[in-house]
């Protein structure tokens, strides 16, 4: 588990939703905190609290879609028990590419960095 490095849970969370289809593992990356917020680059694509959070990755993972991001540029910032990553770089849906923008806020739990927040974009 990517448990002492924010980027490498950053990594993970795409690898397993991804690559691995692993909903599991995805959910594993996640904290469970109430105010947990995933927002996609899409308008259906919003997330409040644990069970919505874990519903719609569960979606993403069982997309039919092929899907895959490649980052090109990634910042992080940690302060204490919180970082925030800004990445850009480019998503992939069956094989078309688009330009994406992803800020991230991970928390430190019981030692191990895990997903708070995501808000996607893709950017004109």
């Amino acid at each position: 588990m990517a448990d002492g490095d924010p980027l490498a849970t950053f990594d993970a969370l795409y690898r397993a939703a991804c690559d691995e289809r692993d909903a599991a593992a995805v959910h594993a990356l996640w904290s469970t905190d109430p105010d947990t917020v995933m927002w996609g680059s899409e308008e259906d694509e919003r997330a409040h609290g644990p069970e919505e959070v874990r519903a719609l990755l569960e979606a993403v993972v069982a997309s039919p879609s092929e899907l895959g991001f490649e980052w090109e540029e990634r910042e992080q910032h940690v302060e204490g028990d919180v970082c925030w990553i800004n990445a850009r770089g480019t998503l992939y849906v069956n094989g078309e590419a688009t330009p994406y923008r992803v800020t991230a806020v991970l928390v430190r739990r019981d030692g191990a960095w895990r997903w708070h927040t995501h808000s996607g974009s893709e950017p004109n």
